[in-house]
């Protein structure tokens, strides 16, 4: 990687890290291009080189988490779910957790109060899509998939919110073994 890539690898993270910061304390609509910029120590013409505008970074920050988030749950398709023992880690579960915990600040701010309620919703949408095909591969029948998917989705955002805002000192072991025991558990009759 030559020396200008660096630099634009750098301040772009230094843009995404600045904004964050901003949009957990203030939300959105008290951020600014100029408290922006002069928080990541850059000028305004550098910052429109990247980004359109305030908007536009905060979508790539919710594309690359959740592109991250779609990649690791590729597997869960040919993951033996009926092979899940209850009490241990689920294999797909602790690498989200792991993942979400790393970029944990983006999260924390992304689900709180100042939170975007769109990342909230494609992420949910995200969540629904892989196990529904996770439910489609296993040939699991008779649940009303649309309702399922959806309370699972929202029972995974949630359990996130909560290690985050209310338990921070759970592990990503615990956060993935609630996560395979809601899914085997609540969608595959999971038997100890």
């Amino acid at each position: 990687m030559n020396r200008n890539e660096l630099n634009r690898l750098r301040t772009m993270e230094d843009i995404k890290e600045s904004f964050i910061e901003l949009y957990e304390s203030v939300g959105i609509d008290k951020v600014s291009v100029q408290n922006l910029c002069g928080k990541a120590n850059i000028s305004k013409t550098i910052f429109y080189r990247y980004f359109d505008d305030k908007y536009q970074v905060l979508e790539y920050i919710e594309e690359e988490l959740l592109a991250r988030m779609q990649e690791i749950n590729r597997v869960l398709k040919n993951t033996p779910i009926r092979e899940y023992k209850k009490g241990k880690p689920f294999p797909v579960f602790y690498e989200t957790a792991e993942y979400v915990y790393s970029k944990k600040k983006y999260f924390k701010a992304l689900l709180s109060a100042h939170g975007d309620p769109q990342f909230i919703f494609k992420w949910k949408k995200q969540i629904r899509l892989d196990v529904r095909n996770k439910f489609e591969f296993d040939q699991i029948t008779g649940y009303n998939l649309d309702v399922v998917t959806e309370l699972f989705a929202a029972a995974v955002i949630g359990l996130y919110t909560y290690w985050f805002f209310e338990n921070p000192e759970m592990s990503c072991q615990e956060i993935s073994e609630i996560g395979g025991n809601m899914l085997c558990g609540s969608f595959y009759n999971f038997r100890n």
